[in-house]
């Protein structure tokens, strides 16, 4: 009787790690892919590392004296959390400014990214950010603003935050897209 509990036990677990190993295959989105362009002018170094089947981190630096970090996550949704470590914030002083300054950084990744159909649309991103820095009283971070639809897909961008450092200031931005 316990040869059988066992053996009982056994199936139930291997079958439930196949169904787990399945559903993580199913994921609607391919694995992360590198963004960055090694060979786009103003790109001095860059490295992209997958961390796990649905994560990676690419760090780019860029000859302005800029360093952008982006973490890439998702599976029914794509997600990017971008981090800009960058001099031009040090004179940022109001969220409106803040939002400006975000649509120019990103406008400016535009230029190094890959062109291929894993894209993301960082033009479009930054259209929107310049739009809504642009109002008379932009919204609080943390506030999604939507992005024109792509494929049928919803696209949202957050100012996550941002701090003034000695070297100027870092502006985290969180962007996703989805369901697929």
């Amino acid at each position: 009787m316990r040869n059988i509990q066992f053996a009982a036990i056994v199936i139930i677990s291997v079958s439930f790690c196949v169904n787990v190993a399945a559903k993580e295959d199913s994921c609607p989105f391919e694995k992360p892919v590198s963004q960055f362009d090694r060979r786009a002018p103003g790109v001095l170094e860059k490295s992209f590392k997958a961390v796990t089947d649905r994560e990676a981190v690419e760090i780019v630096s860029l000859d302005s004296g800029d360093r952008v970090e982006v973490h890439y996550s998702g599976c029914e949704y794509e997600e990017l959390k971008i981090r800009i470590d960058s001099s031009k914030f040090a004179s940022l002083t109001n969220e409106g400014d803040i939002y400006k300054a975000a649509a120019i950084a990103i406008g400016r990744l535009s230029k190094y990214t890959v062109k291929n159909i894993y894209a993301y649309p960082f033009s479009d991103v930054s259209k929107a950010l310049l739009r809504t820095g642009s109002l008379k009283t932009p919204p609080p971070f943390h506030t999604e603003i939507k992005i024109p639809s792509v494929e049928g897909m919803t696209s949202v961008v957050t100012i996550d935050s941002f701090t003034k450092n000695s070297a100027g200031g870092k502006l985290t931005i969180s962007m996703n897209r989805g369901p697929l």
